[in-house]
């Protein structure tokens, strides 16, 4: 297989402490990282700076340990990214277990085998019910031509990556607009990049965040629902090729 490196972004210490050593011992257990393992701490300060170091000695592999000067998720990876040295890449958020390590490998081959540029895979909630990709009247999806893949229309982790892609089209950093994925997946579709999702076997467990179906990270309520508003018409704007008076409007 072509050389693989593990991306992994933690808030802050609390998070740090509570999810890198079964991250580690997972991606060990997976067998297809090598020693290329980065985790990025997106938190910079003294004593978060002095606690992760002082934990980081409990554990026991192989890991690069880096810290993102600010709380910016997308440019916590980009930083992470930037620090690996393979080919391709695997995006794993710190609170998500790993509950299929074969099936992950299966996965990382198929996207090799079919020279995919982006592929998200399938997470399930902690009884088993998907959680991403969601049902095609939440997120926007069609079948791709090739079993067990389908289109999708925005991106989510944990998903593997082109080292190419990302040179191309880094995520961008912009917070308000949801950056890691709705403004990221459009930039991809413009630039003719398909994104693009693996549904064989669930791979991932979401974490400690329970959510009800159709929710974003931020929740359910006012404040995604805004959230999720304000990116669209955003994207629209930049990307729908709107001009003078309308584009500022």
């Amino acid at each position: 297989m072509r050389n693989l490196s593990l991306v992994v972004l933690f808030g802050d210490f609390g998070r740090f402490s509570a999810f890198a050593k079964p991250r580690l011992q997972e991606a060990t257990r997976a067998g297809i990282f090598g020693d290329e393992i980065v985790f990025v701490v997106n938190r910079d300060d003294k004593k978060t700076r002095t606690q992760v170091l002082e934990f980081a000695k409990t554990m026991c592999g192989q890991f690069t340990l880096t810290f993102n000067r600010e709380n910016n998720i997308p440019q916590g990876r980009n930083l992470g990214i930037s620090l690996t040295r393979g080919d391709n890449i695997f995006i794993w958020d710190d609170d998500d277990a790993l509950i299929d390590a074969s099936a992950l490998g299966q996965a990382y081959q198929f996207f090799l085998d079919h020279n995919l540029p982006i592929m998200e895979l399938p997470m399930v909630f902690p009884d088993r019910s998907l959680f991403h990709p969601g049902k095609p009247e939440i997120m926007p999806q069609i079948d791709s031509g090739l079993p067990n893949l389908v289109l999708i229309g925005m991106m989510h982790s944990p998903f593997f990556l082109k080292r190419e892609v990302w040179e191309k089209v880094p995520l961008p950093e912009y917070v308000p607009l949801r950056g890691d994925w709705l403004h990221w997946a459009a930039m991809l579709w413009e630039a003719r990049i398909p994104v693009t999702c693996w549904t064989k076997t669930p791979v991932v467990m979401e974490g400690v965040r329970p959510r009800d179906e159709g929710a974003t990270a931020s929740g359910n309520g006012h404040e995604a629902k805004l959230q999720a508003f304000t990116s669209l018409v955003a994207i629209f704007a930049i990307y729908g090729h709107l001009t003078g008076e309308d584009k500022e409007s």
